[in-house]
This record gives structure tokens, sequence and C-alpha cells, in this order.
């Protein structure tokens, strides 16, 4: 499995190389999304600490904090007795280690709602919240039972609820969850084939010019 194998990769072009020949329209479907959402698992799962790490650089504690607050809040702790300067900077590192845990925490769930969004034809989804589109009816069936599998593991949403807004997008089970709603639920949509860019912006973007409007 990733980040170092392939096996998700493997396992996808599988599906998809058995769903050229399949006639039957929900099969033929889910083998589609399995195949999707493994492809999803894989880059998710390779990439998460660098996901991690871009929210949380700004938050890193330095090192020795406890004994350099220390020496500010009280520039004469260093005549303090050694027991009691380590016993200091431990409290001081302690509040800070609650402070940072927090401090993330808030961070990650700011950054999911302000700056996570995937603009599609026709619409603008945020991520950090619940996504509003139905299950298409290709998928009301009798599904694989790898897909099932897979469902189970990544949407703890009980049977006729969705929740599925990634609070946190920096925790992989949340980002899947949103992940395997929202290819779900455009799987059939053609609209995702159409041009992103008219021709008149394709040509200003070779030329180095950022369009106007609406990109």
């Amino acid at each position: 499995p990733p980040p170092e194998g392939q096996d998700y990769l493997k396992e996808a072009f599988a599906y998809y190389q058995q769903q050229r020949h399949e006639a039957d329209p929900t099969i033929r479907a889910a083998g589609i999304l399995l195949a999707n959402l493994k492809i999803g698992l894989h880059e998710q799962t390779r990439l998460q600490p660098q996901i991690a790490a871009a929210v949380d650089a700004p938050l890193k504690t330095v090192v020795d904090l406890g004994g350099r607050v220390l020496r500010i809040l009280f520039p004469r702790s260093r005549e303090w007795s050694e027991k009691a300067q380590r016993a200091a900077a431990w409290l001081i590192d302690w509040l800070a280690a609650k402070l940072q845990a927090a401090a993330v925490k808030i961070t990650r769930e700011a950054v999911t709602e302000a700056m996570m969004v995937l603009a599609l034809p026709n619409v603008v989804l945020s991520l950090g919240r619940n996504l509003e589109a139905p299950v298409p009816p290709v998928f009301n069936g009798k599904l694989p039972e790898a897909l099932n599998n897979l469902v189970k593991e990544y949407d703890p949403c009980l049977p006729g609820s969705s929740d599925c807004g990634a609070k946190d997008w920096c925790n992989l089970p949340q980002r899947m969850h949103y992940i395997l709603h929202l290819f779900r639920a455009y799987a059939e949509d053609n609209s995702l084939f159409t041009r992103p860019f008219t021709e008149e912006q394709v040509a200003r973007f070779r030329a180095g010019i950022v369009p106007e409007g609406e990109l």
C-alpha cells in the first residue's frame, strides 16, 4: 500500500480493465467508482504527511521553548537553582503544548472552511460542509462486495443520513469520507466533461495573461 507501494493503483487499473467488457450498467458504474476511489485513496495516503505539514507549519514549537520563555518572563531566572529552572521550564512547555494543540485544531478547521473549495460546472463546493447531492439511481442496486467494504470503511453515516463535510482537511478519514460522497454523487454527471475554459481564455493563458472574469 502507499505511500511507498502501488497496490491501490494496481487494483484500480484492474477494475478499469474489467469494466471495458461489462454490459450491466450498475456493475460497470460501481466498478469505475471503485477504481476512482482506489486512486483517490492512493493519492490521499501518499500525500498525507505533506498536507498536514503544510497546514501545521506555522504552529511548530521551537526547541527549548520553555527555557526561552522563562528567560523572557523572569530575566533573573538564571540565578534560580537548576531544579527550579527545570520545573518552571517544564510547566511552560506543558502550557505551550496545550495551547499549540488547541491552535492546530482551530487553524485546521479555519483553513478547511475558508480555503478548501472545489469549483465544478454550475456549483462551487465547500469541502468542509455536507455535500447536498443525491446518489445517482445507478447505485441503488446491489453493489460489488469490494465497493461495499470500502464504503463501510470510510463512510460512518447511518443509512439514510449524510454528513460528509471534512471539518479538518488534514484528517485522512475525513477527506476520504468527503471524496467518497463526491465521486459517487457526480459519477454520472456529464457536465464534468465540458471544457473548463473558452478558446479566448486558453489563448490568453498561452500568452502569459490571466483572463478576466470567472475562471
